[in-house]
C-alpha cells in the first residue's frame, strides 16, 4: 500500500474514532454507547494494524484522545480548577494513561497477529483489545478484575460498554472480516470493510431513531440507580416551547450536575439536564424525577441506594473518610454556609482520604462521600 493511501486511511480510521466518542458531533449522541458501533470501529483499528502497519494509526489514536478533551485544555495550561474540583493533574492522571492504552492497542494486536495464523488474526486483535483494561489500570487490580467479571454501569473502562462483551464482537467481527478478506474478488474484500464502516452509523442510528419514538412519551432516567453523588441525566423529547422545568420529588431542581444554576438544554432534539441526586434528598428509596414544560409532564423513578461500605468522620476538625478500596477515586461534597463544592480526589493505598483544612467548629455543614457504589454523610448542626 502506498503511503498516501496509509495516511488517508489512518486519517480516516481516526476520524471515525473522534467521530465515535464525540457521537458524530451530536448528531447520534449516544454512539460511544452503541455495542455494536464500538466494535465495528475497533475491528476497523485492529485489521488496519495486524494488515498494513500499527505505528501511524496507534500515534493517530493517542492524537485523538487528546484532541477529544481540548476542552479541558486550561487546566493544563495552569488556570486555577474549577468548583467541579478537576485536578489540575488532569492530562497526566486522567487522559495520558487512556491515550498511552489506545497507543499500544494497535501494536499488541499487531504483535499477536504474527505470532498466530493469518486465519487466526480476529483472534489477536480480540486478544489485543482484552488487555487493554489491565494495561490502563495496572496500578488497581481491584478495578479491571471488576471490569471483566462484573460489567456494570460505573465501572467500564476505555468505553462504556461491558468490556467482555465487546471484546467477544470484536473477536466475531474481525474473523468474519478477516476470511473475506483473504477473498480473491474484490467485491468480496470492499463488502467487508464497507459493512463494517456501515454499522458505525447505521447501529447507533436505528438506535437513535428509536429512542426519538419513546422520548416522545416517555422520559429516559440514567442511571436508574445510583449514590447521591452518582450524576444523573433526564432526557425527554418535549412538544412545547414552554420552559422545561426538572422535579424532585415535586420540587424544583436548580443546581445543575457541575453546581451550576440547572438550565436544561436541547441536545439531538431532545430536552436534557444533568444533576446530582445528594443536592436534592438524603433519603434511600424510590424517588421520583420528572420534566415540565407546559402541559407536557413526564416522569420516571430513581432508586437512591442506601449508605454502604464508606466511613466519614471528624478528626480534630479534619474530615476522614476511610473503608474504601484502595487508591480508589472519591467524590466530595461540601454543604455549607459558603454554598456546594464539589471535589474529585484519590484514596490513598489504605484506601482511606484526609482532608488537608480544618472545617469551621461553629458552622454548619454536610460532607458526603462517594467512592464507586459506596457512600456516607456526615452532618454537623451547630
Amino acid at each position: 500500500m502506498s503511503w498516501s493511501r496509509r495516511f488517508g486511511w489512518t486519517l480516516g480510521l481516526c476520524a471515525l474514532f473522534f467521530m465515535l466518542f464525540a457521537g458524530w458531533l451530536g448528531l447520534l449522541p449516544d454512539t460511544v454507547t452503541n455495542l455494536v458501533a464500538d466494535a465495528a470501529v475497533l475491528s476497523l483499528i485492529g485489521l488496519y494494524a495486524v494488515r498494513v502497519g500499527a505505528l501511524g494509526i496507534g500515534l493517530g489514536l493517542f492524537v485523538v484522545l487528546f484532541a477529544l478533551n481540548a476542552d479541558q485544555a486550561t487546566i493544563a495550561l495552569g488556570t486555577p480548577a474549577t468548583r467541579s474540583g478537576l485536578p489540575t493533574s488532569y492530562w497526566l492522571t486522567n487522559i495520558l494513561p487512556t491515550a498511552l492504552v489506545w497507543l499500544a492497542f494497535p501494536a499488541i494486536a499487531r504483535f499477536l497477529a504474527r505470532r498466530l495464523p493469518p486465519i487466526l488474526s480476529g483472534l489477536a486483535i480480540g486478544l489485543a483489545l482484552l488487555a487493554l483494561p489491565a494495561l490502563r489500570y495496572i496500578n488497581r487490580p481491584d478495578l479491571f478484575v471488576d471490569v471483566y467479571l462484573h460489567p456494570r454501569p460505573g465501572n467500564f473502562a476505555i468505553l462504556p460498554v461491558p468490556w467482555p462483551s465487546l471484546v467477544a464482537l470484536v473477536t466475531v467481527f474481525a474473523t468474519v472480516a478477516v476470511l473475506l478478506l483473504q477473498r480473491p474478488q474484490p467485491s468480496l474484500r470492499r463488502a467487508a470493510v464497507g459493512a463494517l464502516i456501515a454499522a458505525t452509523i447505521l447501529a447507533p442510528g436505528f438506535d437513535a431513531a428509536a429512542s426519538g419514538v419513546r422520548l416522545r412519551t416517555s422520559v429516559d432516567v440514567q442511571p436508574a440507580a445510583g449514590g447521591p453523588l452518582t450524576p444523573v441525566t433526564v432526557r425527554a423529547r418535549l412538544a412545547t416551547d414552554d420552559v422545561p422545568i426538572l422535579l424532585w420529588d415535586g420540587q424544583p431542581v436548580t443546581t445543575g450536575a457541575f453546581l451550576e444554576p440547572l438550565r436544561p438544554f436541547v441536545f439531538a432534539g431532545a430536552t436534557r439536564a444533568d444533576f446530582l441526586p445528594g443536592l436534592e434528598a438524603m433519603d434511600p428509596g424510590r424517588h421520583e424525577v420528572s420534566i415540565t414544560a407546559g402541559n407536557d409532564r413526564r416522569a420516571s423513578p430513581f432508586v437512591l441506594n442506601a449508605p454502604s461500605g464508606l466511613h466519614i468522620a471528624l478528626a480534630d476538625g479534619h474530615v476522614v473518610v476511610s473503608g474504601g478500596a484502595p487508591n480508589a477515586e472519591l467524590d466530595m461534597l461540601t454543604l455549607g454556609s459558603a454554598g456546594p463544592e464539589l471535589l474529585h480526589r484519590h484514596l490513598d493505598g489504605a484506601g482511606t482520604w484526609r482532608s488537608p483544612l480544618r472545617l469551621d467548629d461553629a458552622a454548619a455543614f454536610r460532607v458526603i462521600a462517594q467512592s464507586g457504589d459506596a457512600w456516607a454523610v456526615l452532618d454537623s448542626a451547630h
